[in-house]
């Protein structure tokens, strides 16, 4: 209910919705088995989410698993948050 993901070719796209839906609260993870990056390289991008209290930043990030996994800006794992708005585009083998 908040992340939508389209592959177009070699091209994969990420999409943050802003929805209140909060993300799992037991992992950061969003999504696993996705392409993985060309190269095996760790891709991220910042985004924007609400903590219950202010709207912070956060990373948004595939990793050489093709895991899709939500950060804070400090690496700790972002869990049960909500309103997230962000994108991330990237390239596939």
């Amino acid at each position: 209910d908040y992340i939508d993901v389209y592959q177009n070719g070699v091209t994969v796209h990420v999409y943050l919705r802003s929805t209140s839906t909060p993300t799992p609260s037991d992992s950061n993870t969003l999504l696993r088995e996705m392409p993985i990056p060309r190269g095996a390289t760790i891709i991220s991008t910042t985004f924007s989410y609400h903590d219950g209290t202010s709207r912070k930043i956060g990373m948004l990030k595939v990793n050489n698993l093709g895991q899709i996994l939500i950060d804070g800006l400090d690496d700790s794992a972002l869990k049960g948050v909500s309103y997230l708005v962000g994108e991330l585009v990237y390239l596939i083998n």
